[in-house]
């Protein structure tokens, strides 16, 4: 029988490890919020100013962006279904969800994404496929949706101009895209006769798909799906409060949200707010609707996000000891 989970050594080193972490990610949360009053401040937008645009927003607009958050959760879950059947053929949906929501409450706590090492353990305990190999269908995830931003900023550029930075970004997403995709396929080359009890051995094996052309094809319609579904949500959003944007603006807003996570901090607190008001102001929306609308598309997919993710985590705990593993990560 094991041992409580609290008495045990390693776990009392995690935690301490997990303590150290959370006191990081609150001075990292704590930087980006003020850089965000700053920022907020700057434009001359007063408290009542927000008050009144969030008390003006639609309830029931926004209670249906909450759901639609999932929705999106959903999209993505799918994508990374098709490839981890590759290597995992009984994976369930299921199982994938509950990932995404776990590393995304992770997210929220944990810097530099590292809650996304979270979801890999996740699902690597509980379908039992070595974590090397689930990481490995990650990384390949990751290109496929990169390909599919490219997808949609192919389809909004038709609908209506995109601002100059969003075209440049199409060019070094490009360039993402060639060099993930060129570093899988030397990777996966190598699998054949390589050591399939090495953690390099496993990940190859984890680039291996039986059916390769079927998979490309079925993503090219998968991978946009997340992001056409977030830009038409952002859309049903920013009505709530009255800002009227097209879909090619609300494709870049998105592209601007995305940016924005390349400063490590943990839930991306301040950063995701700046980033939106300043694509939101460039396209003539006042700055009180632009920084309302920020804060409350932030807080509708952060909220409902983390408290079903953390749930999730704490009811896996118990049973796959989460907290020696993500003591290690953090």
């Amino acid at each position: 029988m094991d041992r409580p989970l609290n008495s045990s050594p390693e776990v009392v080193t995690a935690n301490e490890s997990l303590l150290g972490a959370y006191l990081k990610s609150a001075l990292g949360v704590a930087i980006g919020l003020g850089l965000g009053f700053l920022a907020v401040r700057k434009t001359g937008v007063s408290w009542d100013d927000l008050v009144q645009k969030f008390s003006a927003a639609d309830p029931l607009r926004i209670i249906l962006g909450a759901l639609g958050g999932f929705v999106l959760t959903c999209t993505q879950a799918v994508r990374w279904r098709a490839i981890l059947r590759g290597v995992a053929p009984g994976v369930r949906f299921w199982t994938i969800f509950q990932s995404k929501l776990v590393g995304y409450a992770a997210n929220s706590i944990l810097p530099a994404r590292l809650g996304d090492l979270v979801r890999i353990e996740f699902v690597s305990t509980i379908t039992g496929v070595a974590r090397s190999k689930v990481l490995a269908t990650g990384v390949t995830d990751l290109w496929f949706d990169k390909i599919g931003w490219i997808i949609t900023f192919i389809f909004a550029y038709f609908v209506a101009p995109m601002p100059d930075w969003v075209s440049k970004t199409f060019l070094i997403m490009g360039s993402i895209i060639l060099a993930i995709g060129t570093a899988l396929v030397i990777l996966s080359r190598g699998s054949k006769g390589a050591n399939s009890d090495s953690f390099l051995g496993r990940f190859r094996e984890g680039l291996e798909q039986p059916h390769l052309l079927r998979l490309f094809l079925n993503q090219l319609w998968l991978s946009p799906l997340s992001w056409i579904w977030e830009t038409l949500l952002i859309l049903f959003v920013a009505s709530a409060l009255g800002v009227d944007i097209s879909f090619s603006q609300a494709f870049a807003v998105l592209t601007a949200f995305n940016i924005s996570m390349a400063i490590p901090i943990p839930a991306n607190a301040g950063a995701f707010e700046v980033a939106a008001t300043y694509t939101l102001t460039a396209f003539g929306i006042a700055p009180d609707r632009a920084i309302a609308f920020a804060v409350i598309y932030h807080l509708i997919l952060l909220i409902p996000g983390v408290i079903v993710g953390a749930t999730i985590f704490g009811l896996k705990t118990g049973s796959f000891k989460f907290f020696r593993r993500v003591g290690k990560v953090a």
